[in-house]
């Protein structure tokens, strides 16, 4: 009988466990170090609006830096999303891509980019967040404005 409580109850809490998406539209400033050819380093700082899949919205805020060396570029920033009742959730995005040498690393790069966003921390109602692990997609427009799209599964305990 015990077992079968554990199970049950094991049951209930991967069904309530639910998918979770979020659309953002951003600008983005940059301040770009060509080192070498084949090596830059560039700090972002991104500002924008989200929404979500329950109905919330709010701002977002990030810091972060892109290196872009020997081909791969490499995404790693820290954001807060804060919602209209001022609950947040911070998060870490990170990617790394294959880019075109031949088009010249310091160029801007404005095709699509697909990485991971992973919720670190959160208040309020986003505390149920922390541990999701998302894939995220984002179009650039131009180097300053973008819209990204993550799709989230709970994390399997």
């Amino acid at each position: 009988m015990k077992y079968l409580i554990l199970l049950i109850f094991f049951y209930i809490n991967i069904l309530s466990a639910e998918e979770f998406s979020l659309e953002a539209y951003s600008s983005t400033k940059r301040d770009r170090i060509k080192v070498a050819d084949n090596f830059v380093y560039e700090n972002i700082e991104t500002k924008g609006q989200w929404k979500d899949s329950n109905g919330q919205y709010g701002l977002v805020f990030c810091h972060g830096n892109i290196i872009s060396e020997n081909g791969t570029k490499k995404l790693q920033s820290f954001c807060e999303y804060k919602d209209r009742d001022n609950d947040k959730a911070w998060t870490v995005l990170t990617s790394n891509k294959q880019i075109d040498l031949d088009n010249k690393m310091y160029q801007f790069d404005t095709t699509a980019e697909i990485g991971k966003n992973i919720y670190l921390n959160g208040s309020g109602k986003y505390k149920s967040l922390i541990g999701y692990e998302c894939t995220f997609a984002v179009k650039y427009y131009d180097e300053e404005y973008n819209f990204l799209v993550q799709k989230c599964k709970p994390p399997i305990q």
